[in-house]
């Protein structure tokens, strides 16, 4: 009867093939987004904006710091004057089960100075 073995050498090779080829990564991806913001007198109209979709670790080598934001929590990144005009830029935060998608129902979050918005994604129904 013939031993079976096998060699290290290839057990390594196919379990580096396998980590390459199956690893999930999500990279920053642009999306269509609705979103309100909160204020004094209730919440402003909808926006239809493009977002960028990040992870945490994405973001924190963005903006050059490494503690600043969760590494595996999903953030949505909006640049647009016209939504907020006080700031350029509005980090949200969003669900833990995001998983690097807006949501597809309409959600309430907050943005890195603690203002709270709604979001969901596309620009359908946007109102």
């Amino acid at each position: 009867m013939k031993k079976l073995g096998f060699k290290p050498r290839a057990v390594l090779v196919a379990t580096l093939v396998t980590l390459l080829c199956c690893s999930v990564t999500q990279a920053a991806e642009k999306q269509k987004a609705c979103v309100k913001q909160q204020q004094e007198q209730g919440w402003t109209n909808a926006s239809a904006v493009v977002a960028t979709v990040m992870n945490g670790a994405e973001l924190n080598t963005v903006v050059g710091g490494y503690t600043k934001f969760h590494t595996s929590q999903t953030y949505a990144i909006i640049v647009d004057s016209d939504v907020d005009k006080n700031k350029q830029v509005t980090i949200l935060t969003l669900s833990p089960h995001a998983m690097g998608k807006l949501p597809f129902f309409e959600q309430e979050v907050k943005d890195q100075t603690g203002q709270k918005w709604r979001v969901k994604s596309g620009h359908w129904l946007c109102y």
